[in-house]
């Protein structure tokens, strides 16, 4: 009976881990090219933006995130499942994952910006509270991708 509640407990826990719920990160703000959505950490290496929306307009303009402020101090976001870093097209309400660059996890990541490249600026972002970092669990998702 023992062994019983035990293989109960391994698979309830690998289940709760393997299926955990996002964390919100928070919304984007609305800066320019009418950007909205709500960004959530999947684990510690994917995002979700749901209900993603920007118009496209903006060139060269790609989802980025770096360390201390937003900045041009930053990394390129990998569009999922082809772990794409090309330019963004338009979005209308579409949920938009993206996965880390490989050697970068959750910690590496106080922003989540979208962001043109030629000019620097950010057409809008979110800034990731250390709170919620902790709150992320590890990779579960094969979200690796390459740099």
């Amino acid at each position: 009976m023992a062994h019983l509640q035990l293989v109960i407990t391994v698979l309830l826990v690998t289940v709760a881990t393997t299926f955990a719920t996002p964390v919100r990160i928070g919304a984007l703000s609305t800066l320019f090219h009418q950007v909205s959505g709500t960004v959530f950490a999947i684990d510690n290496r994917t995002f979700e933006i749901q209900n993603m929306v920007y118009d496209g307009l903006g060139p060269a303009t790609f989802f980025v995130a770096g360390n201390g402020p937003v900045s041009s101090n930053n990394f390129r976001l990998r569009v999922l499942p082809a772990c794409s870093g090309n330019i963004l097209p338009a979005f209308k309400g579409d949920n938009v994952r993206m996965g880390l660059p490989a050697g970068k996890t959750l910690a590496d990541v106080d922003f989540i910006s979208v962001w043109r490249e030629s000019f620097a600026v950010s057409f809008g972002d979110v800034v990731v509270n250390p709170a919620e970092k902790a709150l992320v669990i590890p990779e579960t998702s094969g979200s690796v991708c390459p740099n």
